[in-house]
């Protein structure tokens, strides 16, 4: 969204290739020469061509995000950019890393100012894997882990139920968002891993329904945001293994919505 906010200022253009200038700046080597073709609109809907990063930003963690970016972008693309989906959480960290150049500002304070301030959002926070802020529920990881401080701008926030449904809420309300923009953001740009499942837009998953929203899974963490096709927003955040997969929860949803009325 706060990459969309900068859109709509003219201060960054969707189609614009990015990622050369991005690693010409920050010292990255470029493995394939496509990639100097990859747009903002392509990272923010994962048809970079980018390969999947699991294992650099979770499975062998490194010091710091600049050097699980370099790690990917040392492979080959696995497809052409703009042709395929792939979801990696390089993309985002990539985007935050726009963000900051464009605003001189980090990425947290940038989201801030573009978004979450301007629609009240104040239990928003970027932490590290082992903080525990006061009031916060209890979560396990294992030892050594530093995987929030890798994802940064791809999974470093953690925030209130209520705040996160707002802020999905807001797409739908105008929010800071133009009806230009929101229409972007909601329009399938690249199909999801199911034939006929969901699909996905710009940073949002699209469902079958009508539903949108994303979903969001850590070590001990499962989360999902959406907002169903008669205007009602839930969030659930879960602490635990319970659901053992984090897309469980939209059947959970479905059925509290249908059951329990809104």
């Amino acid at each position: 969204m706060a990459i969309l906010v900068l859109v709509d200022e003219g201060r960054i253009d969707l189609d614009r290739p990015v990622l050369g200038d991005l690693a010409d700046r920050h010292g990255w080597s470029l493995a394939d020469p496509r990639m100097r073709a990859i747009t903002v609109r392509q990272l923010l809907a994962h048809t970079s061509g980018l390969a999947a990063s699991l294992p650099s930003f979770f499975d062998s963690p490194m010091a710091t995000p600049d050097q699980a970016v370099g790690q990917v972008l040392a492979l080959p693309l696995v497809d052409e950019p703009g042709r395929s989906f792939t979801y990696a959480n390089v993309n985002f960290v990539l985007l935050g890393r726009l963000l900051q150049d464009v605003t001189g500002l980090d990425f947290a304070t940038a989201s801030r100012r573009l978004v979450l301030d301007p629609l009240g959002l104040s239990s928003f926070a970027t932490v590290g894997t082992a903080d525990r802020p006061a009031g916060d529920a209890h979560h396990w990881t294992r030892a050594g882990r530093n995987y929030m401080e890798l994802l940064a701008a791809a999974g470093a926030w953690i925030a209130s139920a209520s705040d996160v449904a707002r802020l999905v809420a807001s797409i739908e309300s105008g929010g800071v968002l133009s009806p230009t923009t929101r229409a972007a953001m909601l329009d399938p740009s690249s199909t999801g891993p199911l034939e006929g499942g969901w699909t996905y837009g710009l940073g949002v998953r699209l469902f079958p329904d009508g539903s949108y929203g994303h979903s969001g899974t850590l070590e001990s963490s499962r989360s999902m945001a959406l907002h169903l096709p008669d205007g009602t927003t839930v969030a659930v955040l879960v602490n635990g293994e319970v659901p053992k997969v984090t897309d469980d929860l939209i059947a959970t949803i479905d059925w509290a919505a249908t059951t329990l009325g809104r």
